[in-house]
Parts: structure tokens; sequence; C-alpha cells
């Protein structure tokens, strides 16, 4: 199924809700759950900034790198956390059009872009660790850009733990110099 997003206007397919994208799908195919019965009724686990598995790129804060990101610049991040936070409010407004509750566990397929093999695979690690099935590769439309697809684990689609995990998606993507571009949801899990 593809999500089509263009000028930041959102167009649902049948059954399919996704926000902040800005192409028409993944060029890398979307990973297959993790296959466990667990979910999450709190947003997933976050990566702290003094994790060992981070790459030696953060400061205090967590949120700039020591070294100026080359692909995905702090101005560009600033305007991609407001969109996506407020995306994913709207789309959790049209869920419940849809009927799908804020107590409904639900899978997220995420988007993520950067500019070398070597960013996209730090920031895989990072998901994986996450305990996230992802997958990271050359774009198929570029080969000068990298992906990085996969799926969450089920968390509640509960307004403030959605949009604090896009907000944490955003921020672990700009640790990484890597652009979180989006997520989306098939509601018929």
């Amino acid at each position: 199924m593809k999500t089509i997003c263009r000028d930041g206007l959102l167009l649902l397919p049948a059954l399919l809700l996704a926000a902040g994208c800005n192409n028409t799908a993944p060029d890398t195919p979307v990973a297959q759950p993790p296959e466990t019965t667990e979910t999450a009724t709190e947003p997933p686990k976050t990566l702290a900034a003094e994790d060992s598995t981070m790459p030696d790129n953060t400061n205090a804060d967590s949120t700039a790198p020591s070294q100026q990101n080359t692909y995905f610049t702090a101005n560009a991040h600033s305007k991609n956390v407001e969109k996506q936070t407020s995306g994913a409010a709207q789309i959790l407004a049209q869920m419940r059009k849809g009927g799908i509750t804020a107590d409904r566990e639900l899978a997220l397929e995420i988007y993520f872009y950067t500019d070398t093999e070597e960013k996209a695979s730090e920031l895989a690690a990072a998901l994986t660790d996450n305990d996230y099935a992802v997958k990271h590769g050359p774009s198929a439309s570029d080969p000068k850009v990298f992906a990085v697809t996969g799926q969450t684990a089920r968390m509640k689609m509960d307004e403030t733990i959605v949009v604090d995990w896009a907000r944490e998606m955003c921020e672990l993507g700009f640790r990484h110099d890597c652009e979180f571009d989006g997520w989306g949801v098939n509601p018929n899990q």
C-alpha cells in the first residue's frame, strides 16, 4: 500500500494513515514487526545521550550534535519537530473519526533519510536497540540518499504517547544526522 504526501498535504488511502512524509513511499521495504505479544502502554523506550550505543556526536542536551550536521541541519530539524508533532496530533484526530481509540495499540511504520551508509547504519542500530524491526540501504530513486525504514513495537494511540514518540524520533534522527520523514499505520493489524 502506498501513502501519498505532497506539499504537506496528506492523502489517506483506504485503511492506511501516515504522518509527515515527503515522498510517495519508502524506497526500502518495510521490515516485519518483531515477533512479540508485548505492547507498550507508555512511549517506547528512548535512547539516552550517554548510552554507549549512540555515536560520539552528542552533547549534554542530547539534541544538538557536537559537530555540525551535514545532511539535516538544526534549522531543518526545528521545523521538522513542529511538523511531525502537529502532524501526529492531526492524524490521531483522523484516526478517532475512523473509530480508533486512544487505548488501541498499533505498530507504526517509520521512515528516515540521510546521505551516507554509515549514518543510516548507526541509526538502524539505535532503532534495533529500541526493539524496532528496521532495514536500511540506498534509495531506489537516488543512490546518494539512504533510507532507514521499519516498524515499531505496538503502542497506544494516545495523543500524548504518539506526539512524544514523534518528537523522540525527530531527536534520534537528528543525533544521527538523519531526517525523520514520518510514520504510517495500518489500522487493520
